[in-house]
């Protein structure tokens, strides 16, 4: 006789069927969860990676004057003042073109900027003080415009140099643009410091006619 096939499983408790032959699918309940393993050993941790807020987000450049005449470095109006090197960089957010005194962003975003400048003028009339001419005045801009965000202007009134300083934040959207600081006075003036063979340290640092900071503030 051949066997039924099947899927299920026969119910021999079931003595009411009328088919010895039929089979009863029965499901059991679920037994109990087993016990949960052992944890497995925990491996060395990896190394710290680094920390975005300690990363060098400045700049520093200098003009340096190492043998200056009694007269000091001459700008002419609108001229360009001159900047020698860019003595601080670490994260290169700065490009300097010291062939011609202009400055490219490498990176797009906010700068603040700081410009300390030593200068001063001659009366205009060789005689007395006139507030109308008697005066230095510098401006940061994008190079060949009259967009001027940061800049500074002091009075001269005894023709010898004071420092002059100058802050403010710009955007920078394009990174090829290029930057200037200029003489914006209708008249020339002189960047003039003490000289170093004076001073008791050797050190260019002290006698510095111009000096900018540069802070790189992000993108938002």
């Amino acid at each position: 006789m051949r066997k039924n096939r099947c899927c299920g499983t026969l119910n021999p408790l079931n003595s009411q069927s009328s088919n010895p032959n039929s089979i009863i699918s029965v499901v059991g309940s679920i037994g109990a969860t087993g016990p949960t393993g052992v944890t497995g050993p925990t491996w060395a941790t990896g190394p710290t990676g680094a920390d975005a807020s300690l990363k060098m987000r400045h700049a520093y450049l200098v003009t340096y004057a190492p043998n200056p005449t009694d007269e000091g470095i001459r700008v002419e109006s609108k001229e360009r003042l001159p900047i020698t090197r860019i003595e601080m960089d670490p994260n290169n957010y700065l490009t300097l073109n010291t062939a011609d005194n202009t400055l490219q962003f490498n990176k797009i975003g906010w700068y603040r900027i700081t410009i300390v400048v030593s200068a001063y003028t001659n009366y205009a009339d060789n005689q007395a003080f006139n507030p109308d001419t008697d005066f230095v005045s510098v401006g940061f801009c994008e190079t060949g415009t009259d967009n001027i965000y940061i800049g500074a202007s002091q009075w001269i009134y005894d023709e010898f140099p004071i420092p002059m300083f100058a802050q403010g934040i710009i955007s920078v959207p394009d990174p090829r643009a290029t930057y200037e600081i200029i003489n914006t006075t209708k008249r020339e003036f002189y960047l003039l410091t003490p000289k170093l063979e004076l001073s008791a340290t050797k050190s260019y640092f002290t006698t510095l006619p111009v000096s900018v900071v540069i802070e790189y503030l992000g993108r938002e």
